[in-house]
């Protein structure tokens, strides 16, 4: 079945603000999560960390991948880590790119329970 648009939530205790993908990341759903990923890092005044769940996503709009780089960048300055759950080579070389051109750390996990456990460990 296929997901439409992407979820944006808070998981924690404001710990992360979380992101799950559909199949296809296509612009009307990458601009409905920056526009939720705006509001909610209005209200945050602290750095967080990220988390992109990219398990079912497959493919992405490269205009929806240009505005999701232009949010990252914006919103750089507030983000400490994101965590990249993902087993597709495709999604993770462009985490790896993303990273490069905007200077944010971006570490590649399996499974949510991977970015639990490696968020207990740093503490």
């Amino acid at each position: 079945m296929t997901q439409k648009g992407v979820n944006v939530n808070w998981v924690g205790n404001y710990e992360f603000l979380s992101f799950t993908f559909p199949q296809v990341l296509d612009k009307k759903s990458a601009d409905a999560a920056i526009k939720a990923w705006d509001h909610e890092f209005a209200l945050q005044p602290s750095r967080v960390d990220l988390i992109w769940d990219c398990t079912d996503m497959n493919d992405y709009d490269p205009v929806a991948r240009m505005n999701w780089q232009k949010a990252l960048t914006a919103h750089k300055g507030q983000i400490n880590t994101i965590y990249l759950i993902s087993d597709s080579a495709m999604i993770r070389a462009a985490a790896k790119i993303f990273s490069l051109f905007v200077g944010v750390s971006i570490k590649p996990v399996k499974c949510m329970d991977e970015v639990l456990a490696t968020k207990l460990i740093a503490a």
